[in-house]
């Protein structure tokens, strides 16, 4: 099967490039050659996965390959690269909105837009990373996040196949010491492990907007 040059309209933006798909006697052999520009996440993470757990404009690519005779063999073996980027959005790991996190969203100088992509949650102007896959593994070391009292970087991976998660994050906030924050264990419920005291950790609730103990995002996201 394939499908080229594919084309469409994508929650607001549009999606294009290429699917190729070869079935031979024991496997299959799957290429995604795809690049989503300007849609938006809200939608297309309620679509996905009922829930808006990010919204904001984005681009997003995918260039990968693999080949299994299950789903799971085809996780397991794909290679190549990914990417996003994420223009004035927001999360909400709990699913909650707070409007006066979305008030603070705004960079100094402009003004809300009437009648834009809704936000809920926590704000932030940018977030970014560059993925490489090899045997099924997403390895990210440039992931960034500014939001109006927060910069966070990070890098690690993660596995669907597996199950599993490492990721370690720095968050800088002003008037508070650099706080390394720790994402790990299964990719289905993953820990979080913050190295701080109560005032931080409060700190990080009310700026960053995460819970000490993470609700099952991952795996509402991708099961």
């Amino acid at each position: 099967m394939s499908i080229k040059p594919l084309a469409a309209d994508f929650y607001g933006g549009e999606l294009s490039g290429e699917v190729l798909a070869q079935a031979g006697a024991r496997d299959m052999r799957l290429r995604l050659s795809l690049a989503a520009k300007g849609f938006q996440a809200g939608g297309f993470m309620l679509g996905w996965a009922g829930k808006e757990y990010v919204t904001g404009r984005t681009d997003l690519f995918l260039d990968l390959e693999g080949a299994g005779a299950t789903d799971t063999d085809l996780l397991r073996t794909l290679e190549g690269m990914a990417g996003f980027k994420i223009n004035d959005g927001s999360y909400a790991l709990s699913g909650s909105t707070d409007t006066a996190q979305a008030r603070r969203a705004t960079p100094p100088g402009a003004t809300p837009q009437a009648g834009g992509p809704r936000r809920v949650g926590t704000p932030f102007w940018v977030a970014s990373a560059k993925l490489s896959v090899a045997g099924g593994v997403f390895k990210s070391r440039d992931f960034r996040m500014e939001g109006p009292d927060n910069i966070v970087t990070g890098r690690g991976s993660f596995s669907v196949a597996e199950d599993t998660i490492n990721l370690n994050l720095n968050a800088n906030m002003p008037g508070v010491p650099d706080v390394p924050i720790k994402v790990f264990g299964r990719l289905r419920d993953p820990e979080m492990n913050i190295q701080a005291g109560m005032l931080i950790n409060n700190t990080l609730k009310e700026i960053l907007g995460i819970p000490l103990k993470p609700i099952k995002f991952f795996k509402d996201l991708l099961f």
